[in-house]
């Protein structure tokens, strides 16, 4: 078995998790995305640009399955391919990383630094003064980056924090009421090809939770609108989503077994678009 993968010390991360999870030790193939050439904005990209090299190696059978983040796999895929599971899911909030302690203790136009249209919006809700720049690299490069002086501060995911050891650079902890996840973030996603058969995995409430947040995504402009969604599970469901619409903050919440949020989500929708 031959896993895709990105090359970044967090994406191998990633294959440590798949492998503790299912208990298999396959190989792997480091395959560079488009996301990970180029020096242009998430925005400029568009979207699947962590995913599309692999979903082709895939297709191409020069891997059986690919690890992926999530939150980087568009809502629409081939239609020859699916999302076998979810190995982990970590901590899918967002947080901060600045030498200045939280938020408030960022001084007026500090520099903060994130490529997602998302946290942007929900950055500037809170605090409408500060100046929000464009970052790329990976991780280390983005804390280097603030540590360089170059930007005051960084929002990033939690997890990707968690995964690398990295906990003591967080200075505040966002609340999915304070700024809603991308949908899916903090899982780790398997792709295979339809038709190949794996029995190492179980579709459970996590999984569950995540499809549905795909769900409210799908069909609200992604590319164009600031959009997020968290579903968590205590014997039902419950998923908060995020849209922004001509700068105004929308945030419906759905509650119910699966079927009954899909057909919410639905209704809204029609309401809404």
């Amino acid at each position: 078995m031959i896993i895709g993968t990105r090359g970044s010390e967090l994406a191998l991360k990633q294959v440590g998790i798949f492998s503790k999870k299912t208990g298999l030790k396959p190989e792997f193939k480091i395959i560079k995305t488009k996301g990970d050439r180029s020096g242009k904005s998430l925005k400029e990209l568009g979207s699947g640009i962590f995913t599309k090299e692999l979903d082709r190696a895939l297709l191409n059978h020069e891997i059986d399955l690919a690890i992926h983040s999530l939150k980087d796999i568009p809502v629409e895929i081939p239609p020859e391919l699916e999302i076998l599971g979810i190995c982990e899911r970590g901590d899918p909030r967002d947080c901060l990383v600045s030498a200045n302690g939280g938020l408030e203790g960022l001084p007026p136009g500090a520099a903060v630094g994130s490529d997602s249209e998302r946290r942007k919006a929900e950055l500037l809700t809170l605090r409408d003064d500060l100046k929000v720049e464009g970052i790329r690299g990976n991780i280390p490069t983005r804390l280097e980056k603030v540590d360089n002086g170059n930007y005051d501060a960084l929002i990033t995911a939690k997890c990707a924090l968690d995964r690398l050891g990295l906990q003591d650079r967080i200075s505040q902890i966002f609340e999915v009421k304070e700024m809603v996840p991308a949908a899916g973030q903090g899982a780790v996603a398997v792709v295979k090809r339809k038709g190949d058969d794996f029995d190492f995995m179980e579709k459970d409430e996590e999984f569950t939770c995540c499809m549905l947040e795909r769900e409210f995504i799908r069909g609200l402009g992604a590319c164009r609108n600031p959009v997020g969604a968290y579903c968590s599970f205590d014997g039902k469901h419950h998923l908060t989503g995020l849209v922004y619409r001509d700068g105004k903050r929308i945030t419906p919440e759905f509650d119910g077994t699966p079927q009954e949020i899909n057909k919410k989500i639905e209704q809204w929708k029609h309401r809404f678009i």
